[in-house]
């Protein structure tokens, strides 16, 4: 998501943290073959829509996931200044 690619994953663990389904890429269940294929087809019906849906992806990914925001987390947690 960082270098602007378009993601599409499931609902495992933490994976929605990250892509937030239908804003910053798209999600299905786990196993579920035609969930997946049916984002992939979506995904290619709207290739207009999709460059909306990365720049979201790579904002958000900058905005909660980056080394700097993710050090000041890890230094909260380990009660570092």
């Amino acid at each position: 998501m960082a270098t602007g690619m378009l993601c599409l994953g499931t609902r495992h663990c933490d994976i929605p943290q990250v892509i937030i389904d239908g804003q910053t890429g798209f999600l299905c269940e786990e196993g579920d073959v035609s969930g997946l294929a049916e984002n992939l087809a979506m995904v290619h019906q709207n290739a207009g829509k999709m460059p909306v849906i990365t720049q979201r992806g790579r904002q958000h990914v900058e905005e909660f996931f980056a080394l700097p925001k993710q050090m000041s987390q890890l230094r909260l947690i380990y009660g570092e200044k």
